[in-house]
């Protein structure tokens, strides 16, 4: 089963999870970050779980998680973390995983 491809499935729900946490970090940026100023803190948390969650996941596929792991670390980065970083990471990963092991 870890073969290391991710299949269109797979995929979809890997980069339906990132594209829903950037697009949570972008609000978050905007929207709480202006008004409370606990912005940063909550992007941090949501950054952890989805990079807990996705690198488990990759992790039971037998993908390598160098690429993800150094997107992830991007996003920790305060005021450019709203930009979609997380998800081009993801795409890139299935793209790499799927053609190396051809």
């Amino acid at each position: 089963m870890a073969d290391g491809k991710i299949g269109f499935v797979e995929g979809f729900f890997l980069i339906a999870i990132c594209a829903l946490a950037d697009l949570g970090d972008f609000f978050i940026t905007f929207i709480l970050f202006d008004l409370f100023g606990a912005g940063e803190i909550v992007k941090w948390i949501n950054n952890l779980i989805v990079w807990a969650t996705v690198g488990l996941w990759l992790k039971i596929r037998g993908v390598r998680q160098l690429w993800f792991a150094s997107g992830s670390l991007l996003e920790l980065i305060p005021f450019i973390n709203f930009l979609p970083i997380r998800m081009m990471t993801i795409i890139t990963v299935i793209i790499l995983a799927n053609k190396i092991k051809q």
